[in-house]
């Protein structure tokens, strides 16, 4: 039973043992198994919200009032529910198109609606600090009007869209102002935070804080 989906009939037919299957339909099928699977980290979101990840943990030390963040890839939501619970948010931007595409290699499962639906169901309550915005982080960028106390990165793991999403929202982060994310240390193909990451450090010169699977840097 997976707690993160609402109730649905959903079911799994698998094709005959003797069928033959298509390439593409068989990495489709793997694709939407694995992402029904709970990663520990995603377990820890859920069952322990207040908990908060590494990098949240780190904003919350600092004791800072009205925070102003955006959270790059929000899925279900229980990520940034912990956000909300563990920091004094005076707003908090939740970037995801909520659509598949193509070039997102990492896990594509056929429930966007239903993750949309599941995030507006757990943050209910916090609706007067969220604001949703349904689009790729590469055109979400341009309707934040605000510098940023903080940018948390978890949407396409890809080297060129992390690299990407570094490089758009830096500019808008404070003095002092934390920019980071999550799968620093997860690298397969379809996940090459690591790689985006270190490269915009040896290039920028910038001390980072590694925790876990988060990153970060402060500005």
């Amino acid at each position: 039973m997976f707690s993160f989906l609402p109730s649905t009939n959903l079911k799994l037919y698998l094709p005959p043992s003797n069928a033959q299957l298509n390439p593409k339909v068989f990495i489709t099928i793997f694709q939407m198994i694995k992402g029904l699977t709970q990663k520990k980290q995603e377990k820890e979101d859920i069952e322990n919200p207040k908990e908060g990840r590494p990098m949240i943990k780190f904003i919350k030390s600092l004791k800072k009032k009205d925070l102003v963040g955006v959270e790059i890839g929000s899925l279900y939501g229980f990520n940034a529910r912990s956000i909300l619970l563990n920091l004094d948010i005076k707003k908090l931007y939740l970037i995801d198109p909520y659509e598949l595409y193509s070039e997102y290699l990492d896990i594509t499962t056929p429930f966007a609606y239903f993750a949309k639906r599941k995030l507006q169901e757990i943050l209910k309550s916090f609706m007067n600090k969220i604001k949703m915005i349904k689009k790729a982080s590469y055109d979400a960028v341009f309707d934040i009007k605000e510098s940023l106390d903080f940018v948390y990165i978890d949407g396409n793991h890809s080297y060129k869209y992390v690299l990407e999403d570094i490089e758009n929202y830096w500019p808008l982060i404070k003095e002092g102002g934390i920019l980071g994310g999550h799968d620093y240390y997860n690298t397969t193909k379809a996940r090459e935070v690591k790689k985006a990451v270190d490269e915009w450090i040896e290039t920028n010169k910038i001390k980072l804080y590694v925790d876990g699977i988060d990153w970060w840097v402060v500005k």
